[in-house]
């Protein structure tokens, strides 16, 4: 359900229509009007209106003047006609020792800039498991990182305690859904080292 502020009507663009998301704007014109309520005192300000259909002016603040310069790229605002720009809701905005909330501006991100719909760049493969790199040639390379047997490569161990690590490490570290990269390196070289048929082959 709408909170109060969110019910409530502006002649202006409020945080609640742009939301912590932002909506993508397009900059038509930059006027200076009365934004007083009715019956009361003239107050000119700046505001930013917008060419999409339905969208308020927004008000702008010193800060959002700076922001928009920033993005834009110029002082002039006259360089900011048919620009896009970001409007978005900053919920930390404080006013009056108050924290409120507001409006804040910032650049298009470069999805955005494409509609959201641009292809992503050519998608990185996927990164290699720790594990993957180790193999038939090399396994017995990898250093045992637990026990008594911690700091000996995996060719050093004898048949005994290769077992015993086989047996009392390997299937807790399986179970383990978070396995350091060490364990995954450990893990893989002890499959290998067991799918051996003869003891006596060397690493």
């Amino acid at each position: 359900m709408p909170s109060i502020n969110e019910m409530k009507k502006s002649r202006f663009l409020t945080q609640h229509d742009v939301g912590e998301e932002g909506k993508v704007l397009t900059i038509a014109h930059i006027v200076e009007v009365n934004v007083a309520p009715e019956n009361k005192p003239k107050e000119m300000k700046w505001t930013m209106e917008f060419e999409e259909e339905g969208v308020n002016p927004l008000v702008l603040a010193r800060k959002n003047q700076l922001l928009a310069a920033a993005i834009l790229k110029s002082d002039d605002t006259d360089n900011w006609i048919g620009k896009q720009i970001v409007a978005y809701q900053d919920p930390t905005i404080d006013f009056g020792g108050k924290v409120v909330g507001g409006i804040r501006l910032r650049a298009l991100t470069p999805e955005e800039k494409s509609g959201g719909t641009a292809a992503p760049a050519a998608a990185a493969a996927p990164k290699a498991a720790p594990g993957d790199a180790i193999n038939d040639s090399n396994y017995g390379d990898v250093k045992v990182h637990v026990g008594k047997c911690k700091g000996s490569a995996l060719r050093d161990l004898t048949p005994e305690q290769l077992a015993a690590i086989v047996t009392n490490w390997l299937p807790a570290a399986k179970a383990n859904s978070k396995p350091t990269a060490d364990d995954q390196r450990l893990m893989k070289a002890l499959e290998l080292a067991t799918e051996k048929k003869d003891d006596n082959v060397a690493f």
